[in-house]
């Protein structure tokens, strides 16, 4: 089950348009001023994190970096997912992959093939099945 989620993003990076404009911190590629800035509690995560209340998110800043999501699970174990050119819709939606997600280590699924002691319902081919001519029959036929 997921815990937590810290949302890292660059201040002036292209790349993370989307996780500001997610986090409220910006409005159509337009960086806005700490005063006209959305009330926090409005942003598109803040109404994420409304609507999961089992979980806690953390934005962070990382100038220079390019955008990420790291989910922290119940088990201990971390994911950690790229927000690179991702716009609001596409941050949401991998923040709600990261919730769905057991947060297991992904596991192969082996099927399991049955094999049964008889190897066929008709029986195995011997010479003799259409009778002692057969060979011969065939093999003149195929000349």
């Amino acid at each position: 089950q997921l815990r937590r989620v810290v949302l890292r993003y660059c201040q002036h990076g292209g790349s993370s348009r989307g996780a500001r404009e997610a986090l409220g911190l910006e409005r159509a590629g337009w960086p806005l001023p700490a005063e006209a800035r959305e009330d926090p509690a409005r942003s598109a995560v803040a109404a994420f994190t409304r609507a999961n209340p089992q979980l806690t998110l953390a934005a962070e800043q990382a100038n220079g970096m390019h955008p990420t999501a790291v989910a922290q699970y119940a088990n201990g174990r971390e994911r950690t997912v790229a927000l690179r050119n991702e716009d609001v819709e596409g941050v949401l939606g991998h923040l709600q992959r990261l919730r769905d997600v057991s947060g297991r280590k992904i596991a192969r699924v082996r099927s399991r093939v049955e094999r049964g002691s008889i190897s066929s319902v008709q029986g195995a081919w011997a010479a003799q099945t259409h009778g002692a001519g057969a060979l011969k029959r065939l093999s003149e036929e195929s000349k």
